[in-house]
């Protein structure tokens, strides 16, 4: 897509979220990936890229520290739409290109930038992504800027750079301030720092590692194809030509009017259609199976927060579930089509009531609307998400999600996974972050249990 480069309201490049900071090297890769698809379109004020740089030479340690106190004088409230409130710069990448830089020491990184942003100044630190033996690309994060927050000026002379001078990092460039941007600084200088909010977010319980063995499904849809198939009519068959009503009557059966190329077609859809809900479908018989060991969000806070909304990223591997109060109560695989031959005749009031149901839709307005306390579940083959909207969050008085859900993996992997969180609340310009660790179970193979399940 076209990135809009300048304007508040602009909305990130929708084909990486923008809004979540990268929380491990996979993220980071996939933005890397995004960026150089993307190019210099990419720049914003959160982000900018440099495929040729010296980051310890004295030009190159000047542009980096320009970024940093430019990034560090931003709106908080702006900063917080985008990367959890961080600013990134992006070394070694270009437009279709990663070759990153010649690897250096970390100490010659810091000492260089450290002359020009000054001690103490804004909070900033640097990741490595490595591209082979010799070269990294390197990313300079800057933390999000807060309320209270002093204005950052530049310590020393450099390329580029003023002693004294304020910067501000605007769409796709860094400059300096002018007469209203230096004003909003000091308001934001004037404000009483926000007060730190110890915050916790996690799931209770455990991800369930599960087994399922890939013939359950071939065999299912096998056993029906052929049980369906053997009663398919001959290739040359006849149409059905209807007889005299009293002799339906007599026989009080209907004949088959599919032909044969139907009634085939009719097999095959439904296969496409078993295909396609078979893992809703798995899903379904594990969460029943296992519904005492689900899951619950639990949110404490140490101050007093409103409209608060929690988003919880999963990693890749792990399904989330919602557990639903009655969990033996779920829709079945899709039935399959009725075996070719004769059946009874439906009684004329049964098929007009049958027709009025069908012609039954339900109306827009019972579609439910997520409001405070309900999860909202994301999922798709790379990515699971979990987002929940809280009215009221009381200092020492956790809430727990009503809703209940059940994690499981199907990966090889063992011990435990980091999740990842962010939370933002009213009147708190600043995006709060965290992790915890949830333990894996011992795996457990469902695949008799889905057998039976299928008989």
């Amino acid at each position: 897509m076209t990135d809009s480069p300048s304007g508040d309201d602009a909305e990130p490049l929708k084909s990486f979220n923008m809004t979540e900071f990268p929380s491990g090297e996979r993220d980071w890769c996939r933005l890397i990936d995004h960026v150089t698809a993307v190019g210099d379109l990419a720049e914003r004020h959160y982000l900018e890229l440099k495929s040729d740089i010296d980051p310890i030479s004295k030009d190159g340690a000047a542009k980096i520290a320009k970024f940093i106190l430019g990034a560090a004088n931003r709106d908080p409230q702006r900063a917080s739409r985008y990367l959890g409130g961080h600013a990134v710069m992006i070394l070694g990448v270009g437009h279709h290109k990663a070759a990153g830089l010649p690897r250096f020491e970390s100490k010659d990184l810091v000492g260089s930038v450290q002359l020009y942003v000054g001690n103490p100044g804004p909070r900033w630190d640097f990741h490595r992504i490595h591209v082979d033996r010799d070269r990294d690309i390197v990313i300079i994060f800057v933390e999000p800027p807060r309320q209270g927050d002093p204005i950052w000026p530049c310590a020393r002379e450099g390329f580029g750079l003023f002693n004294g001078r304020i910067y501000v990092r605007a769409d796709g460039e860094t400059r300096e301030a002018n007469h209203g941007e230096v004003r909003a600084l000091v308001d934001r200088a004037c404000q009483p720092p926000m007060q730190e909010t110890k915050i916790d977010v996690r799931l209770s319980g455990y991800v369930h590692r599960l087994r399922l063995d890939n013939s359950v499904l071939e065999d299912y849809v096998s056993r029906t194809r052929h049980r369906l198939q053997k009663a398919a009519p001959p290739a040359n068959k006849p149409t059905v030509t209807r007889k005299p009503w009293d002799e339906f009557l007599l026989n009080q059966l209907e004949p088959d009017e599919r032909t044969r190329e139907q009634y085939l077609e009719e097999i095959d859809g439904w296969e496409e259609q078993v295909r396609s809900d078979w893992w809703r479908y798995v899903s379904n018989i594990v969460a029943a199976i296992a519904s005492d060991d689900a899951s619950l969000l639990q949110v404490s806070s140490m101050g007093w927060l409103e409209e608060v909304e929690v988003k919880v990223q999963l990693p890749a591997t792990i399904r989330p579930i919602n557990v639903q109060e009655d969990p033996w109560e779920f829709d079945d695989l899709p039935l399959s089509p009725r075996m070719w031959g004769p059946q009874p005749m439906t009684p004329l009031a049964l098929a007009s009531t049958t027709q009025t149901l069908r012609g039954f839709e339900m109306p827009e307005s019972f579609n439910t609307v997520v409001r405070y306390n309900s999860l909202d579940i994301r999922a798709s083959a790379d990515y699971a998400s979990l987002t929940i909207l809280i009215n009221q969050l009381r200092p020492e008085e956790p809430f727990e999600s009503r809703q209940r859900l059940l994690l499981w993996d199907m990966s090889e992997g063992d011990g435990t996974y980091e999740v990842s969180w962010s939370l933002t609340a009213k009147d708190h310009h600043a995006r709060f972050t965290g992790s915890f660790e949830m333990p894996v179970a011992d795996v457990i193979d469902i695949s008799d249990a889905v057998r039976d399940f299928l008989v």
